[in-house]
């Protein structure tokens, strides 16, 4: 029994004296107590107890810093005070040349006057030493992989007559007149003459009075004379561009 005393504490509230194995020490005034007695009240604690804790005041109003740009209405909860001008602004216009710093304007003006001559002075070119516009590049006629590859993509939206065999389909690009958009995916019969594909076209694209009386035309070739009676086939390749050209 003498050892288990000297294991144990004795807690050191008078009314107690409980021996305990796994005493408390009381943080303020450092004596020893037991389980029912750790806390300061449980003990009556005389020892001064930790300072309160600060609690947010609800009703006090927090202080706000208006922004000094013309015009604006801003508020920041924490003071922006321009180096130069020593005015309060908002994150908007904290930098000078967001709310047109008085002091840099004052120095700007300074720096301008101070120069009176510009460093380099100007030359004019003789409109002889000005090289000359030449004509646009014409066109390169696409590789038969790259006509084979626009087929393909001109395949999944093509439109045209529905009585044209699907073996025959021969798929082509149509632009119309001073149009930089995208061209309109066609397709007509490879048996069909071309004064014959190119009335399809025109019927299929519902195409208005302008491009109704306007040629068809390869945008590769477009100063050749193609004859309607000419087999589409042999005049543009599948995968080709039609351009509707003004008579």
């Amino acid at each position: 029994m003498s050892d288990l005393t000297a294991i144990g504490t004795h807690c050191e509230e008078p009314n107690c004296s409980r021996l305990d194995f796994l005493p408390f020490q009381c943080a303020d005034c450092r004596r020893t107590f037991c389980l029912d007695h750790r806390q300061r009240i449980s003990h009556a604690c005389s020892a001064p107890g930790p300072p309160p804790k600060l609690r947010h005041d609800p009703t006090s109003i927090p202080e706000f810093h208006p922004c000094a740009a013309e015009g604006c209405l801003q508020k920041e909860h924490v003071a922006i005070e321009c180096p130069e001008c020593r005015g309060n602004y908002c994150f908007a216009h904290r930098h000078g040349e967001d709310h047109r710093c008085s002091s840099k304007t004052s120095q700007n003006s300074q720096n301008s006057l101070a120069v009176s001559a510009p460093a380099h002075p100007e030359f004019h070119l003789s409109p002889t030493l000005i090289a000359p516009v030449g004509p646009p590049k014409p066109r390169k006629a696409p590789t038969a992989m790259a006509l084979k590859l626009n087929a393909m993509k001109l395949k999944m939206n093509a439109v045209g007559e529905s009585g044209v065999m699907e073996e025959h389909r021969w798929f082509l690009e149509v632009f119309f007149l001073d149009d930089g958009g995208g061209g309109k995916s066609v397709y007509v019969a490879d048996d069909w003459s071309f004064g014959r594909a190119c009335a399809s076209i025109k019927r299929v694209l519902r195409v208005d009075a302008r491009h109704e009386n306007a040629r068809l035309r390869d945008v590769l070739h477009m100063d050749a004379d193609v004859s309607p009676e000419s087999l589409v086939k042999d005049v543009i390749p599948n995968g080709g561009s039609l351009q509707f050209v003004s008579l």
